[in-house]
Order: C-alpha cells, then structure tokens, then sequence
C-alpha cells in the first residue's frame, strides 16, 4: 500500500490532493495530511471580510490548472456560497474578481471531493491536526515527525507550508515583545487595535492596504501611518476585471524566433515598453511618477478613469505568463527579468481598486492617513514603535508588517533541507515558488497549481509502475 503525506494543507496542499485524486493516484494507499488547521484553509484567503478580494482574476485562480474554466464553472453553479458573499453568480467572468472567502469556499469544496474520491476508490486519508517539524529520509522510508514527538513512516512526503512570515518580519515580532505583528493575524488583534492612538502599517502593498482598512473598520479615532521603502501603492483600477490583450502573452514570448535568439530582457522590454508606447504614447498609457505615494494614488486615479489604462494593455493571464516562460529563460538572465518584471510589470497585474483608492485619499484628508518612505528598520521601546521616514520619526502605539510573505520560509527548510523540486523520484518534495526559482510574484496560488499539476502526475506514474 503507498502513502504519502502531504505537510500544510493550504492552498497549495488542497490542489495537489485535488489533483492527485482527478488523476488516479493509488490503487489502494494512505494520505496523511499534516496540518494544525482545518485542510482547505490558508493565510492567504481565510478572510470573512467582502471587500478583501483576490489579488487576480477568476480566469487564472482555477485550481486545475490545464482546465482554466474549472473555477468560473464552480461559481456560476453553486447555489450556496456566492450569495453569501453578495455575488450575482449569472454575472461573473473570467475577468472578474472575487472575495477571498469566497475563492477559500471553492478550495474546500474541491477537498471535499477530492475526499469523496479517495473513499470511493478505497483510500484512507487522515488529518492529523499537529505540526510537522522535522521531515527524514530513514532505512528507505520518509519520516515525518511532529510537534507532539509523534513520528510517522510513509513512502513519500511533499512540502506544501505555502506562505509564511519571512525571517525579517519573524525577527522583528520577536524584538517587538508584542507591539508588532504579521498582516496577517491582524484580524486576531482588533481589540487592542481599537484602543491605539497611532498604527503604524509596514508595506504598501496589497495585505497592507487590507490591514490598514480592517484598523480602519475597527478604530475610527486612530491615526494610521503607512511606510515602506518604495513608497508605492500598486496601480488604480477603475473596474476589477481584466482585459485580454496580444501584447504579453506566453505564445508572444516563446515564439521560436524569440527562443533562437539571446536577449530574453530586451524581449520584455520591446513587448511591453516599445509596443505599448507606440499604441498611443508613454502620457496616455502611465500616470506621471510622484514620490509622494498620496500624490501617486491621486494621480493613478485621475488617469485611470481618463483614456487609455495600461493596465487594459496587459493579457489577464499575465500573471501566469511568467510561470510557462521560465522554464526556458538561462539562468543567468533570471535575475535581471526578475527586477525588470518587478519594476515594471508588477504594480498593473496587482491593483488598488477605484473605491479603495478614493477611501484612502478620504481618510488622507481626514488627517487619519499618513504615508512615508521609511529610511530606516523600526525600533521598538517602552513607548511603542519608533520609525525613521522621510517626514521625520514616526512614534506608533503598535505596528503591523505587511511587507510581504515568502515561499521559502524557515519552517520549509528546517523541515527538510533536502526536499526536490517536482519531476524526479525523489521520496520528498517541496510544492510551491521558491524565491528567485519562480516569477509568479502576484500570483502564489497559480504557480503553486502548475506544479500541484505536474507533480501529481508524477506521483501517479510512480505508483502505477510500482
């Protein structure tokens, strides 16, 4: 009998059980699943709140990669979920985007199934609601200790610890002693936001924008303070849906008279620069650049409601592109793709929208809303949270880090230093981008399928020929 564990049943987690049970894996065999949440939840989309939608569109959130209608198909079917989050479910696109709560319901239900499969074919899955802290290769089998000093022999093992606190957020919560904490467990610490003067918001992305309208919803008579180093906010939208376009697309850029030739950054550049420039000139496709990130957002709004968007030029698979394109990039011409994709991609595939962005500037008005660039680490005292901007020193009561998360956390490598990449025979694996191994930057959940993808159907083979 084969078994298998699978460690985090997140996002990650749910799509390679998902597919392993689309694609037959085991005869007869063992799931363990190794998470101390309920499988089907995640960092990432375990939200209640209706305006905390995903960062990308229902067309590139299918959970079966290879069958990109799966996700659209789910919604204007199901009866239960959509009016729940006030979705008309006639009405949803492939361009459209969704709550986060309500692409997590589409998650379960897709374990759920994945269950009901595993126990019609005989499959025994089990949930052990612990954490996994070391992960070995032992007399020909994986071992699979826990927190709890349990130890578990199986025949296979993948990582999938998804999104985790990077190693410079978790150092700055331990030298905070409790006045900083992750995005992502701000939800958990609303009574003492409620009670701050002053909440100061590491990042200005997308989990920073949500963490400081959740304070926001909770403490109407603080002042929140924005900081991060670029002192950017992603791109406005006017509407949160996508447009298809022939300019970035993964055919454009492997075309085989692209791959004959070197210079894949001068390919970039052309496709998204010298095309889109041309199609009506650099003014009408980009808002002007400010360095005052409240002036950027006023003006990222001013324009997107006027003429031609840049963000409408960019194919709503965008964010995909990157995860069919590198495989075939050098390695060596990674790093630069990276920054230039980053620097010039990134803030139009991941956007504010029109309604955030006019609340933002409300409560900027307000006197509620501050933002800086911050210029140095924030120093924690017997006062709270101090931070050295361009305006001067910030004194906050408390403080939330939203500068991101990563895919390559403590938690992963100390678990198994050893893991593989999908695509061999290896006994372990790790499932999801690692940092500067994948370009899907606005999109974890899309990458991490493709490779769910891939190493199911390597799981499966294994076990067939076995």
């Amino acid at each position: 009998m084969e078994s298998i564990a699978i460690v985090g049943c997140g996002a990650a987690g749910v799509a390679l059980m998902a597919n392993m049970a689309r694609l037959g894996w085991g005869r007869t065999g063992r799931i363990l699943l190794v998470d101390p949440r309920l499988p089907g939840s995640g960092i990432a989309f375990d939200h209640d709140e209706e305006y905390l939608l995903c960062n990308t569109s229902v067309g590139v959130n299918s959970i079966f990669p290879d069958d990109p209608d799966h996700h659209l198909r789910w919604l204007r079917s199901d009866l239960v979920h959509g009016t729940r989050w006030g979705i008309d479910r006639s009405a949803v696109t492939p361009d459209s985007y969704v709550p986060r709560g309500l692409f997590l319901a589409y998650l379960s239900d897709q374990f759920r199934r994945a269950m009901d499969d595993c126990a019609a074919r005989g499959i025994l899955v089990d949930h052990l609601p612990d954490s996994a802290v070391r992960i070995t290769p032992e007399d020909g089998r994986v071992v699979v200790a826990t927190d709890a000093g349990d130890r578990f022999p199986v025949d296979r093992a993948v990582v999938c610890t998804g999104l985790q606190t990077s190693d410079e957020t978790a150092r700055r919560c331990r030298e905070s002693t409790g006045a900083l904490w992750p995005a992502y467990q701000t939800s958990r610490n609303l009574d003492r936001l409620a009670r701050a003067g002053r909440i100061a918001v590491l990042g200005m992305g997308q989990s920073a924008i949500d963490s400081a309208r959740l304070v926001r919803e909770h403490n109407s008579g603080g002042e929140i303070v924005m900081v991060s180093r670029s002192a950017r906010f992603p791109a406005v939208r006017s509407e949160m849906v996508e447009r298809p376009s022939e300019i970035l697309t993964a055919t454009a850029i492997l075309e085989p008279s692209a791959l004959d030739r070197p210079g894949d950054v001068l390919r970039w550049r052309r496709l998204v620069r010298e095309d889109l420039y041309s199609q009506g000139g650099a003014p009408n496709l980009f808002p002007p650049r400010h360095s005052d990130p409240i002036r950027q957002l006023r003006a990222d709004l001013e324009h997107t409601l006027t003429g031609s968007r840049a963000w409408q030029r960019i194919d709503r698979n965008a964010v995909t592109v990157a995860n069919a394109v590198w495989p075939a990039v050098p390695s060596n011409r990674r790093m630069p793709l990276q920054r230039w994709y980053t620097r010039h991609v990134r803030r139009y595939v991941s956007a504010v929208p029109e309604a955030v962005a006019r609340e933002l500037l409300t409560a900027t008005a307000q006197g509620k809303l501050r933002c800086a660039r911050a210029v140095g680490e924030p120093v924690f005292g017997a006062r709270g949270v101090s931070i050295d901007s361009d305006r001067g020193p910030i004194l906050a009561d408390v403080a939330i880090d939203a500068t991101g998360l990563t895919a390559v956390s403590r938690h992963s490598r100390t678990l198994t230093p050893t893991a593989t990449r999908p695509g061999d025979g290896s006994a372990i694996h790790y499932l999801g981008p690692a940092s500067g191994a994948a370009l899907a930057i606005p999109n974890y959940f899309n990458a991490a399928a493709r490779q769910a993808v891939a190493l199911a159907s390597s799981l499966t083979a294994q076990v067939t020929r076995n």
